[in-house]
């Protein structure tokens, strides 16, 4: 369905394409039987797509999908890591530091974890309650007690 799109390059000398199309299957095609640097990487991708989808399907199935967002992410930083190790990219210092917050944040989204200050939060809702369920609901006597006079 590409192949009908039309794609207009700018006009110059530099023009590669001999047609105007969005995508060519049919040179796709030609470049895979005649080339084998781009139908090797190009099968690794449809099998590696393809692994990863049946085994989140399977996670999913066995586990929930929490942990299959987790493993979504992690399968990036596989990626990248194997990247660097070829040599397909230089190593950033502030590579690892997004991965980082990607990580945090799709672990708090799906309350993998919670944020220190809901942490908190939730730890003096269970103190005001508990402290409500023996004491009553005086809590100008929760937040200031008065001193107890030994008689």
């Amino acid at each position: 369905p590409m192949y009908f799109i039309p794609w207009h390059l700018p006009h110059s000398s530099s023009s590669w394409q001999e047609h105007v199309r969005f995508e060519d299957t049919i040179d796709a095609f030609k470049q895979w039987a005649y080339t084998p640097y781009v139908l090797v990487p190009s099968l690794g991708l449809v099998f590696s797509i393809a692994f990863f989808n049946f085994a989140g399907l399977t996670v999913t199935m066995t586990m929930n999908a929490t942990t299959r967002m987790v493993l979504d992410t992690l399968r990036s930083i596989i990626i990248w890591v194997i990247s660097l190790a070829v040599g397909w990219q230089k190593f950033e210092p502030i590579q690892p530091v997004g991965y980082i917050i990607l990580l945090a944040g799709i672990w708090i989204y799906y309350d993998a974890i919670m944020p220190p200050v809901r942490y908190i939060a939730t730890q003096v809702k269970y103190y005001i309650n508990k402290y409500r369920m023996t004491h009553g609901n005086d809590e100008q006597q929760l937040f200031f007690p008065l001193p107890q006079h030994v008689s």
